[in-house]
């Protein structure tokens, strides 16, 4: 083996030979997001079919590390940032049992979890802070996102325990290496704020945030959360400190829960929508509606979710009433949201069943006027055109 070969001649040491192998592992594995969507898979529980890659040795990858490199590598940025949509209003405060002295993060996400652990801001406010450009901001806000390490997500953070376990299956000789050893810096970096430059140096990914803050400081906490997330709204006219009425503990831990509660809710409801999307591929519909139905009722704001389940329903059913019904359900969503891609789409199709062409027509031509490069409705209107001659 090359690797073998190189150690052996004095060329490369045992540990960063386990880092490349290390690193060439994450890209295998983020290469497998970007495959196309109709691609099948197969799991073999208690099978380790990389028993003779590497030479035989273990390589270590730890769960939320592969997450993070899919997510740096995912081509459909629109999936990525329909979940950042969804949380753009919570105070990106991490959970206290965090733990991601497991992940290999660049300089620029350092910096970007440093300023999360100084100010836990918002969204638009960590974009805002220019500490990296918005998709290296992303993929890291989505990984944490998508894993429970927010204090607002319903659930202890993914992959507790598994970093002590991965260093008693892989030894020492996966310790951690600086990353930009492993991780070109990029000529073009933002520089992080001074504060985030500070907790970089104390090593971002190894804090921990405290267990229990004391009660004055923890009504502190929420009086500022809730004043970020309000900035939509007008304000009452300003009292002077010693007249300002104090946020009840009660009022403060019920909108604390009831904000956790809905950014749950909305992360559950993309994972169920992606199950529907998947199970309406291989066509079981049965599974599929009833995943979009969750979806749907667990975020109704979403008019995707909506579209997705009429199209299913229409799809099952077995008399011309029922691509009716659905034709009629996807015009009062597109009442809401006249420029929906998905609804448009699903409606011409519908319409196109119905015989109704030149209905179908126009909805396909408003989606390729929102999104030229959308290739379905592309080949459906030309399609129509040519029946037409």
């Amino acid at each position: 083996l090359l690797g073998e070969y190189l150690i052996g001649n004095g060329q490369l040491t045992p540990e960063a030979l386990a880092h490349a192998l290390t690193r060439q592992l994450r890209k295998k594995l983020a290469s497998l997001v970007n495959l196309a969507p109709e691609t099948t898979y197969e799991f073999y529980a208690d099978v380790n079919a990389l028993s003779t890659w590497g030479g035989g040795q273990p390589i270590a990858c730890h769960p939320l590390d592969a997450v993070l490199v899919c997510a740096r590598g995912w081509h459909d940025r629109a999936r990525v940032h329909a979940t950042l949509g969804r949380i753009g209003r919570q105070a990106l405060a991490l959970h206290p049992d965090v733990d991601l002295s497991v992940l290999s993060l660049t300089d620029e996400e350092e910096a970007t979890l440093a300023v999360m652990r100084v100010e836990s801001p918002t969204l638009p406010l960590l974009f805002k802070s220019q500490v990296a450009d918005e998709e290296s901001i992303g993929s890291l806000v989505y990984t944490l996102a998508v894993t429970r390490q927010f204090a607002f997500a319903k659930g202890p953070p993914m992959g507790l325990g598994l970093a002590t376990a991965a260093s008693e299956s892989f030894g020492d000789r996966v310790s951690a290496l600086p990353i930009s050893a492993i991780i070109e810096p990029s000529s073009s970096r933002a520089r992080p704020t001074a504060a985030a430059e500070r907790m970089v140096a104390r090593h971002a990914s190894t804090w921990r945030p405290p267990k229990a803050p004391p009660p004055e400081i923890e009504a502190d906490i929420d009086v500022s959360v809730d004043i970020e997330l309000e900035t939509e709204s007008p304000r009452a006219p300003s009292m002077s400190p010693s007249l300002s009425p104090s946020p009840s503990p009660s009022m403060s831990a019920s909108a604390d829960a009831e904000k956790r509660t809905t950014s749950t809710m909305a992360l559950e409801a993309m994972t169920d929508f992606r199950l529907a999307e998947t199970a309406l591929q291989r066509s079981d519909l049965a599974t599929a509606e009833r995943f979009a139905a969750r979806a749907a009722e667990a975020d109704p704001t979403q008019i995707d979710h909506g579209a997705l389940l009429l199209w299913i329903r229409a799809a099952k059913a077995t008399s011309s009433a029922g691509t009716i019904d659905a034709i009629d359900g996807l015009t009062k969503l597109l009442r809401e949201s006249p420029m929906n891609e998905r609804a448009l789409l699903y409606r011409g199709k519908l319409y196109k069943r119905a015989h109704k062409l030149r209905e179908a027509l126009r909805d396909f031509d408003a989606v390729i006027t929102a999104n030229p490069k959308h290739a379905e409705a592309a080949s459906e209107a030309r399609l129509l055109r040519s029946r037409k001659k």
